[in-house]
């Protein structure tokens, strides 16, 4: 699942980058999509290490811990904020 999420990032970058060629007329604006849309990889690519991360934990985690609740939380990175749901 990771791998195909992965995957489906970098070939919708690459059709954004091909639409982008075709639509932009001058380097900064082309420029400018690259950079918001390689933020959004960005966010995307942490939480699905923190996903993964979490799950790792979750089924590594000793028979005498327990589920509480879950947590919220906004972390802010170079990529923008990221939204957190975790147990």
């Amino acid at each position: 699942m990771v791998v195909q999420r992965l995957v489906a990032m970098i070939l919708l970058f690459y059709q954004r980058i091909q639409q982008s060629l075709r639509e932009c007329s001058d380097f900064e604006s082309f420029e400018r999509r690259v950079q918001h849309w390689l933020g959004e990889i960005g966010r995307e690519t942490l939480d699905i290490v923190f996903q993964s991360l979490d799950a790792k934990l979750m089924q590594e985690r000793g028979s005498t811990l327990r589920l509480i609740g879950f947590r919220e939380r906004t972390m802010a990175t170079v990529f923008g904020e990221i939204y957190l749901h975790w147990w």
